[in-house]
């Protein structure tokens, strides 16, 4: 759904997800940017101009990846998926959007080194079963609290 305040509406779709059994990062950081950039397909995103805006985005895996994506070349691989990872993350932060990265129960080195890579700073891996995403979660909101609380001013 595009950006919205509606939270029971992203709750309601966030409760007919349903897994597949692959998993596809760099497809996921591609909407999420898609959302925040004023462009279509989407087009609720504030203009990167926008001096009163700070944009987010919170990319969160628990697999690593499996599918195949284009690249160099026209081929399509899990390198290439990485390769797209690692070229999308630096162009969200080059626009000014802070990229949050978690590796939820992984320890893949692939994985956590592309994640790591992606949101230097801003990487986290927490273990599953416990309370340490909830953790992780809490101390995202308190960083972008704290980046608005600094424009506000």
């Amino acid at each position: 759904i595009p950006l919205t305040d509606d939270l029971d509406s992203v709750a309601d779709q966030l409760a007919d997800m349903r897994p597949l059994g692959n998993t596809n990062i760099a497809l996921g950081a591609e909407f999420g940017w898609n959302l925040l950039d004023p462009q279509e397909p989407y087009s609720q995103g504030a203009a990167y101009s926008d001096e009163l805006t700070r944009k987010f985005i919170v990319i969160l895996t628990d697999g690593v990846q499996t599918s195949r994506e284009f690249g160099a070349g026209g081929v399509r691989s899990v390198a290439n998926a990485q390769t797209n990872l690692t070229t999308l993350c630096s162009g969200m932060r080059d626009e000014g959007i802070t990229v949050f990265t978690i590796a939820y129960d992984i320890t893949a080195a692939a994985v956590t080194t592309l994640l790591s890579n992606c949101a230097p700073g801003r990487y986290y891996e927490p273990d599953a079963g416990g309370t340490e995403i909830e953790a992780v979660f809490h101390e995202i909101t308190g960083q972008i609290k704290n980046q608005v609380a600094r424009i506000m001013r």
